[in-house]
């Protein structure tokens, strides 16, 4: 359907992707479907979607300008056995993407159910 549609733009949408402007007047994109060069991932979703509201409260009541979107992201990764590592990336203030691997730890475990706790709140108004 996007291939398809006056969007696309060899697949994908483009977009400013500080921004996550079309070159269409009052139409923004985000997430999977677009060129903003970041992997696909939910957290980076978040981040897009996050940015895109700043920059409408923007443009709809003025003010500060909102930050633009950096592509920085911390992904938890899970081995089982209650054991969970962290991959902190930055993929868009540098000449290339570059990470951090955080091994697993006690720590992480705890902040990784609190992430979970923290999104289930806020997009669902589920509390644990």
């Amino acid at each position: 359907m996007v291939e398809e549609s006056a969007l696309a733009e060899a697949g994908w949408i483009a977009v400013h992707h500080a921004t996550f402007a079309t070159r269409f007047e009052n139409v923004s994109a985000l997430c999977d479907v677009t060129s903003a060069p970041v992997p696909r991932v939910g957290v980076i979703a978040e981040g897009e979607a996050q940015t895109l509201a700043d920059v409408l409260v923007h443009q709809i009541r003025g003010g500060a300008r909102p930050e633009p979107f950096r592509g920085r992201v911390s992904c938890y990764i899970e081995f089982g056995d209650d054991r969970v590592a962290r991959f902190d990336a930055d993929f868009l203030s540098g000449r290339s993407p570059v990470g951090n691997f955080t091994e697993p730890s006690d720590e992480l475990v705890a902040s990784k159910a609190e992430f979970g706790a923290s999104r289930r709140k806020r997009w669902f108004g589920l509390d644990g």
